[in-house]
């Protein structure tokens, strides 16, 4: 059993929408995976509002 763990935030900011953010998460899930770790990856997402005014 390993010994060690990493809690690891990610901020991802050009997103076309909430719905990419699941695709991000299995990118990254599964680039750790093929490294050989195991990862378990969550996503919480929200609206950008910058001077544009969101989207």
């Amino acid at each position: 059993m390993s010994s060690h763990f990493a809690d690891i935030e990610v901020f991802v900011s050009n997103l076309d929408s909430a719905d990419e953010a699941d695709d991000v998460a299995a990118l990254v899930e599964a680039a750790l995976g093929r490294a050989g770790y195991q990862a378990s990856v969550s996503v919480a997402t929200s609206a950008y509002v910058g001077e544009e005014g969101g989207r």
